[in-house]
């Protein structure tokens, strides 16, 4: 009987999966945060239906970056990509509240 470490779970692995939930789950939030009120802000629709259609997208960025954080090859890599589309959302929503404005 052969006792093999082939299967064997390293703590680096251990570490990739809660940074990669931790991105998932809180950098889904804030991204999804960010697109909706960058959406309702800049939809060209009454403020209810703005709003509402935002929200609906706003599932869909959080439901995006929870899959894709377990796609992609690097942790890093996700972590750079969330952090750039989450400031280029709250950017553009300054933006568009000062056109609004």
């Amino acid at each position: 009987m052969s006792t093999s470490n082939r299967n064997a779970v390293t703590p680096g692995y251990r570490v990739d999966i809660a940074l990669r939930s931790t991105v998932a789950i809180a950098g889904g939030y804030f991204l999804a945060l960010a697109a909706g009120r960058l959406a309702a802000l800049a939809l060209p629709l009454t403020p209810v239906d703005a709003v509402l259609a935002a929200a609906m997208l706003a599932f869909a960025v959080y439901a995006w970056l929870a899959l894709w954080a377990f796609r992609c090859r690097s942790a890093t890599k996700l972590c750079i990509v969330t952090a750039v589309l989450y400031g280029l959302c709250l950017a553009l929503a300054r933006v568009a509240e000062g056109i609004l404005q």
